[in-house]
């Protein structure tokens, strides 16, 4: 039996701290280290954490089972990351590393010629200068291999209806292939200017 099922069956008896436990310690470890890519910052990332376990446990009676348990996780820690952000004492640069995002999802942007070093620059000033709103969409499809369901539902509420999740999906899906061509049309470019 899969932890999701499992999960399922604690809340569906009553048993929440159960629940919470076993998603926890299925889910914890990943969450907790989105949180830090998406922070940059580990003490920052921690009490993020912190503060998205206790949003789970105070939800857990309301999770309706409308997606896995895992997507539902990081909902929550995306929306506790976002407050910790919207602080108005906090100093927080909201840029991020390239190390998570090397994977298959992106390989059809082809760098050309250019060193691991050089389109890691290039890649670097790419991804800073784009909106918050792209960095989560490649960090949770790309890093965290999330489906673009889930993707949507970290975008949404947590009571989004089937229907406004298919039309969020879809625009994240088609986001997500403009941001793969803007990164094609920008490595062609800076290509074509090297002598």
């Amino acid at each position: 039996m899969d932890v999701e099922q499992r999960i399922r069956e604690r809340l569906g008896s009553g048993d929440l701290a159960a629940a919470a436990t076993l998603g926890v310690e299925r889910y914890g470890r990943e969450v907790r280290a989105f949180l830090i890519r998406l922070l940059r910052d580990v003490p920052e990332a921690t009490d993020v954490y912190a503060q998205a376990c206790a949003d789970m446990w105070s939800g857990l009676g309301n999770f309706q089972g409308r997606s896995s348990f895992r997507s539902w996780f990081y909902v929550i820690a995306r929306h506790a990351a976002a407050r910790s952000l919207r602080a108005p004492h906090k100093a927080i640069c909201f840029l991020h590393g390239v190390d998570a995002l090397d994977t298959s999802e992106l390989s059809d942007v082809d760098c050309g010629t250019c060193s691991s070093v050089e389109a890691q620059t290039w890649f670097t000033q790419f991804w800073r200068a784009l909106p918050e709103q792209d960095q989560v969409l490649l960090r949770l499809r790309v890093a965290e291999e999330l489906g673009f369901r889930d993707v949507a539902r970290a975008f949404l509420n947590n009571d989004a209806t089937a229907q406004e999740l298919t039309r969020e999906a879809a625009r994240l899906r088609k986001r997500f292939q403009h941001l793969k061509e803007g990164m094609r049309y920008r490595a062609h470019w800076s290509n074509s200017q090297d002598p």
